[in-house]
């Protein structure tokens, strides 16, 4: 149990870590992260600042211009088909692509993952730009960003009309052309024509043109289906006359020419990706962002053509809180980009990428949603280089740790190719830290020994090398105390005479956790409410009164206390200490006025019936021998309140309820139960008018001066806000309460 703790704490740390890629003042004070390379072209960082109140934790990759590594867009077949990052990635490899990484990318329609903007891949447009901006990639993998400003026309021999939806859910009153990217069929739902057109020549691209040939014209009530290699033209019977006629002049045989032009600078691109927002050009800030906080997307291009991609988390307290538009634009001009554009954001943010040395990619940002969402394309860095087998470069893993002094951590080395695949570890590496932090022993653990900066390194006679930050503390800044059982904070403690609670410590500096073992700490308990173990596990004295004392935690110089109060055990497992109720119904069992239900319970919202209340006060009267029988023909003799009414009934404390009976299982009021306490009391006189009970109108006559006298007394106190509720059922608690009033 306690190695699966440590485990825990030791998990939560490394999310939190820890030396700085990049000052960060848009996102706060940096106060943890790591940046790594990945191949010669492309490197990932994580950063972690601290906002006063809470984490930013963002992840970006960087891809240098030049190399074997391109940027591409990648979506589902259909493009409609929402895919994960793994899945595609997946399909990329069996045609000898292999995925460094990357993030999510355009906004999309709910439920039907239309792409919001352009889409575009191998030179092929997929999907119209709707008219936003958008994310370019070139041949060579050059970037460009803006608006794309995609234009289309339909020619024929009866007339041109421009096409606006490529892909695009066709709209009431205009043409939408579909190709089999779209999907099976035109999901439209509302009547109109189809024209089934086959291609002639040419492919839809930034600037150019294809010829197509009718094969049919339908009439169809919804959607369509889009046969394989086949190019729809859809106009729903809402639209205008105009456009009605252009189909009317359509015939089998006849000739489409679909034209495409751009902007300038958009015509060579082969790849593109929709997005709503720019977030920054010519280097400067764009107006009017949204300002709400969130999980981000965001790609920056700088002057020199390299691309970051950058994401950050969200709605995570504790882990990150998200950021502005404004706020991410900020920081990849910090980054050094003179241009930015916004991805889909949210629980849509995704961050993808391979480590040196591993096989697989992994997921790098925490999905505020708590799991990673499909969504309907991605923007991925790529390489079809080939592995070579030979190790090009070493990591250290953890890339990077903060320690507490005394802990013992693994580290291993891993080794990767020049283009990204893992590759076998040289024979020869070894892992060297500075002695002044700490040393490995045999079995390749470093124990850190002194506080204090460096690095763990990897070597390889080749000269190949890698490094991990390492920081090693004494004194931390803050000690947290969990329950270990349910890993809530533990800022005081009540406990039972010999219960027992394991706890555990977590150490911060400089707002980051810092891994830890128990052996990083020293517990100590007052003798007088228990004893505490090495590892933090705390057993309570046995003591027939309450004890208070404290325990401590001590990490270098810092030492927290938790105060401890330790109490008898309790009498009733349903009668808490700390129950409003408890002390009376301490006071009435220890005075043998009450006993439990059984099974060590006393039931404190039981309803009290006449023949409890009778027997209560029989006991509280000392059980007084009775003479002759009570009267009551459902009172038999021999059981358990028959001597308590026939005393009750003798002494006139209690009446029958006609016909000989006494009616001994049928619940008190509030009000009834107060008559009998009065009629124990002697009926005493006198007492004053009830006052400040807003419902005092409410008790009935016969009861009215025994509720002034309870009321006057202060046996009976109401149940707040002036209610003194005399209709209402007497709970075993409250005789409770008001019997240690009468006898205290």
């Amino acid at each position: 149990m306690k190695k699966r703790k440590r485990l825990a704490a030791l998990c939560l740390a490394l999310i939190l870590l820890l030396s700085v890629p990049a000052l960060a003042a848009t996102l706060g004070d940096p106060v943890g992260g790591w940046d790594t390379p990945i191949t010669a072209e492309t490197a990932l960082a994580r950063g972690v600042y601290w906002t006063g109140l809470d984490y930013q934790s963002e992840n970006y990759l960087t891809l240098s211009p030049g190399g074997a590594v391109l940027p591409i867009v990648a979506s589902g077949d259909p493009i409609r088909a929402a895919k994960s990052f793994s899945s595609l990635a997946a399909a990329l490899q069996t045609q000898g692509v292999h995925v460094i990484g990357g993030i999510n990318g355009d906004y999309f329609t709910v439920p039907n993952y239309e792409p919001v903007g352009i889409l575009v891949e191998g030179g092929k447009v997929m999907s119209s730009d709707g008219g936003f901006n958008a994310l370019g990639f070139q041949a060579d993998g050059s970037a460009v960003m803006g608006q794309p400003g995609l234009t289309a026309a339909l020619h024929t021999a009866y007339g041109d009309v421009s096409l606006l939806y490529l892909n695009k859910a066709r709209p009431a009153d205009d043409f939408a052309l579909f190709t089999s990217d779209w999907g099976p069929d035109t999901g439209n739902t509302k009547p109109g024509r189809e024209v089934v057109c086959d291609l002639v020549s040419g492919s839809l691209s930034m600037s150019g043109s294809l010829i197509l040939s009718v094969r049919e014209i339908d009439r169809n009530s919804g959607a369509a289906p889009i046969p394989a290699g086949a190019y729809v033209l859809s106009l729903a019977d809402t639209a205008d006359a105009w456009r009605q006629g252009f189909i009317d002049n359509l015939n089998a045989g006849d000739t489409i020419t679909v034209t495409t032009a751009c902007n300038d600078g958009w015509q060579d691109v082969i790849y593109a990706v929709g997005s709503l927002y720019k977030l920054v050009t010519g280097g400067a800030v764009n107006s009017g962002l949204d300002n709400s906080t969130e999980p981000r997307s965001a790609v920056g291009l700088k002057p020199d053509g390299a691309l970051i991609l950058y994401t950050v988390d969200g709605r995570q307290s504790g882990l990150s809180v998200g950021e502005s538009m404004t706020q991410v634009a900020k920081r990849l001009i910090e980054l050094g980009c003179t241009e930015a554009t916004c991805m889909d954001g949210g629980g849509s943010t995704a961050m993808s990428a391979i480590y040196i040395g591993d096989s697989a990619l992994s997921q790098i940002n925490g999905p505020s949603d708590g799991y990673t969402r499909t969504v309907s394309n991605y923007i991925m860095l790529v390489t079809s280089a080939r592995p070579t087998g030979v190790a090009d470069r070493l990591a250290v893993y953890p890339l990077s740790v903060n320690l507490l002094k005394g802990v013992s951590v693994q580290f291993t080395a891993k080794a990767s190719d020049s283009n990204g695949y893992a590759a076998p570890l040289p024979a020869d590496a070894a892992l060297t830290a500075p002695a002044e932090l700490g040393a490995f022993g045999a079995d390749g653990t470093f124990t850190a020994q002194c506080a204090g900066e460096g690095q763990v390194t990897a070597t390889a006679s080749n000269a190949l090398s890698g490094t991990a930050a390492l920081t090693v503390v004494e004194t931390p800044d803050e000690i947290a105390v969990q329950d270990e059982a349910s890993g809530k904070t533990v800022t005081a403690l009540n406990l039972i005479t010999g219960q027992s609670v394991n706890l555990m410590a977590l150490a911060k500096s400089n707002h980051v956790a810092l891994l830890s073992t128990d052996s990083c700490f020293t517990w100590a308990a007052s003798a007088d409410v228990g004893t505490i173990a090495p590892d933090g596990g705390f057993t309570a004295v046995s003591a027939q009164a309450v004890s208070q004392g404290a325990i401590t935690v001590t990490a270098g110089d810092l030492t927290v206390s938790i105060p401890v109060t330790v109490s008898p055990p309790l009498r009733y497992s349903d009668v808490p200490a700390d129950a409003w109720f408890y002390n009376a119904v301490e006071f009435v069992s220890d005075r043998g006025y009450f006993n439990g239900v059984g099974d060590g319970l006393f039931d404190p919202q039981g309803q009290m019936n006449r023949a409890m209340l009778v027997t209560v006060l029989y006991r509280a009267a000392g059980s007084p021998a009775v003479t002759g029988g009570n009267g009551f023909s459902d009172v038999p003799d021999g059981q358990w309140y028959s001597d308590p009414i026939a005393w009750a009934s003798q002494d006139s404390i209690v009446n029958g309820v006609g016909g000989g009976l006494f009616d001994p299982n049928t619940s008190v009021t509030r009000e009834q139960m107060t008559a009998v306490l009065y009629r124990y009391f002697g009926s005493p006189t006198g007492s004053p008018d009830i006052t400040g009970f807003t419902d005092g109108d409410k008790i009935d006559g016969w009861a009215l001066e025994a509720m002034r006298w309870a009321a006057a007394q202060g046996y009976i106190t109401g149940q707040g806000g002036g209610i003194l509720d005399p209709l209402g059922t007497a709970t075993r608690a409250e005789v409770a309460a008001i019997l240690s009033r009468c006898f205290a």
